[in-house]
């Protein structure tokens, strides 16, 4: 796993009159540094993990989690309407917060979960170990939750959970580190 980086005669030598951010973005031996961070696999093909701006170290360990991937598997539940896959560097694990299809519990949300993230080939570490069941919270354009191309607002989404997933997680004996 590491940074996806192209060399091309065709790739742009660089910013025009910005030498700071060429050499921000280019390895000194002239390959691009794409943002993307990725994996080989079989047959010299890529998989593409997610944007380097976008990874969060979760827990103590320092494992490198990509949300944004996790919740493409998670949302393919047929029992999820909406989710929020909230990754805390002070917490050990990651944690839905959902908005559930009819009257599916949290229980059998993780459940679907769970088995998602086995055919999706999900790493351990990004199976959430709690779902929040939030029925209440408007998550849209109008609310601020959600841009107008429909993309979570991360910051608006941290700040409406992360003190209850604190909390969920205390009461649930889910380790919070200080």
């Amino acid at each position: 796993m590491g940074e996806i980086c192209v060399y091309s005669p065709n790739c742009s030598p660089g910013y025009f009159k910005d030498p700071r951010r060429t050499a921000e973005a280019f390895v000194d031996n002239g390959w691009f540094k794409t943002g993307d961070v990725g994996v080989r696999l079989a047959g010299g093909r890529y998989a593409i993990l997610g944007r380097i701006a976008a990874a969060v170290r979760l827990g103590p360990q320092g494992t490198l989690t990509f949300p944004a991937a996790a919740e493409a598997v998670f949302e393919s539940s047929p029992l999820v309407e909406q989710l929020y896959l909230h990754v805390d560097p002070e917490l050990p694990c990651t944690v839905a917060v959902v908005k559930p299809r009819g009257t599916s519990t949290a229980d059998e949300v993780l459940e679907s979960l769970r088995e998602l993230a086995t055919a999706g080939g999900l790493q351990p570490h990004e199976v959430p170990k709690l779902v929040l069941i939030d029925r209440e919270t408007e998550w849209s354009e109008a609310s601020g939750m959600l841009t107008a191309q429909l993309k979570k607002r991360q910051p608006a989404f941290v700040r409406r959970y992360a003190t209850l997933v604190q909390q969920q997680c205390a009461a649930a004996g889910i380790l919070v580190t200080a």
